[in-house]
């Protein structure tokens, strides 16, 4: 009976065994890479939530179109600042306050006018220079002056007697345009202008020709300039005195050069203007004090060269002309 039972407790054994082998479930091998590149469900959620899903890469199109317009657009860089007036330079200052004497003048004649000097040029000597340099600076500052009028000067002491021809050919001097010493009459023909303005004949006076004889250059000068061109208005500006100093450069010949002389030969000057049909602007008139001389504080070099506060009336002046004759 004991050996039955045993019989029996061992194939009960041996039928639990079998079953448990059937329903055991066998677990997949897992290799090493398969570790290294799955993620736990935990891992996969930090990552979704740590690390920003990447956009796909721009086309060229694209990464155009992401540019700003400044970033496209070339630097501009601060201009220098300017020198001091006294090298030459072309330094902006303040146009100063009108004085009483003046206030006729600086009135409403700012831009309204300018349209007169469209197409013009103004001829001179360093006095006009001066006067060219401060438009320049104005108009490199931004401000409109004189419309769109050109400059042509010399700084090499040009006188009426160099235009006329009545120079030696050895001293007579030229404008030069474009890299090309030319006469004057010649010189604005190529340069098409429609009107000129003109301020010469202290070099002649510098160099000890006399007024009368200076006066006489200019109807010959002008007659002269219109053979050559024939539609050109011509406007003759008088010239600056002098500052009431007796001190003279030691290139001036004329050492009688001073404020009578000068002041006689601007006004001799009108006349003949009037006399002759020709426009005349009194710039004389217009910067002298009443004592006859050009005012120290109008003057860069305590002679006869203009300053900008001078050239701010000059200015004026020819605005106020222009005023009268498109009002005409």
């Amino acid at each position: 009976m004991k050996i039955r039972a045993t019989n029996i407790m061992l194939i009960v054994i041996t039928l639990l065994i079998m079953s448990t082998a059937c329903t055991r479930q066998e677990v997949p091998t897992v290799t090493e890479n398969q570790l290294m590149t799955e993620e736990s469900p935990t891992s996969l959620a930090e990552s979704a939530t740590s690390t920003p899903e990447q956009e796909p890469s721009q086309t060229l199109e694209d990464e155009s179109s992401l540019t700003s317009e400044d970033e496209l657009s070339p630097a501009i860089e601060e201009e220098p600042a300017l020198t001091p007036e006294d090298e030459l330079s072309s330094t902006l200052i303040k146009e100063p306050a009108p004085t009483d004497a003046q206030s006729e003048l600086t009135v409403t004649i700012k831009d309204n006018y300018d349209e007169y000097f469209s197409n013009s040029v103004f001829v001179g000597d360093s006095v006009m220079e001066g006067f060219a340099q401060y438009i320049r600076a104005q108009r490199k500052n931004g401000q409109s002056m004189l419309s769109n009028a050109q400059f042509l000067t010399s700084v090499m002491g040009i006188k009426v007697a160099d235009v006329v021809g009545d120079s030696t050919s050895d001293n007579r001097r030229y404008y030069t345009y474009r890299g090309k010493e030319q006469p004057l009459e010649t010189i604005l023909k190529e340069m098409g202008v429609e009107r000129v303005f003109i301020m010469l004949g202290m070099n002649d006076l510098g160099v000890g020709f006399s007024v009368d004889e200076t006066i006489e250059r200019y109807r010959k000068m002008i007659p002269l300039i219109k053979e050559t061109n024939p539609d050109l208005d011509v406007v003759v500006m008088t010239t600056t005195p002098k500052t009431a100093t007796k001190w003279l450069p030691d290139y001036i010949p004329n050492k009688n050069l001073g404020s009578p002389l000068l002041n006689e030969f601007a006004d001799k000057l009108r006349v003949m203007c009037e006399e002759e049909g020709i426009n005349v602007v009194d710039v004389n008139a217009a910067v002298r004090d009443p004592d006859g001389h050009l005012p120290n504080e109008y003057s860069r070099d305590n002679f006869v060269h203009i300053n900008y506060k001078c050239s701010a009336v000059v200015l004026d002046t020819l605005r106020h002309f222009a005023k009268i004759q498109l009002e005409e």
